[in-house]
């Protein structure tokens, strides 16, 4: 039973580290002096594979063209959230 909290709280551990390397893209992306950064880089490529998923699915149901912003970075970050919350319960 130990166990399966620890390895919760280290995946949520993993989760929270994810959603500040999104905050920190979020910020990068304004500054397009920064995009040719190694750290840029890598947060990018980390945050990727969070965000690309929803932005695949939202392009599958027809929600990326009738939207004038791209709303897959922030439905990702919400359910990294909630996903997290999940695991602090357990």
């Amino acid at each position: 039973m130990y166990s399966i909290r620890i390895i919760a709280r280290i995946l949520a551990g993993i989760l929270e580290f994810v959603k500040i390397l999104m905050l920190v893209r979020a910020v990068l992306s304004w500054v397009p002096t920064v995009r040719s950064n190694r750290f840029f880089d890598f947060t990018y490529m980390v945050t990727d594979y969070v965000v690309r998923p929803v932005r695949l699915f939202m392009v599958r149901m027809g929600l990326d063209t009738a939207l004038p912003i791209d709303l897959s970075f922030l439905i990702a970050f919400i359910l990294i959230g909630v996903v997290e919350r999940f695991l602090y319960v357990i």
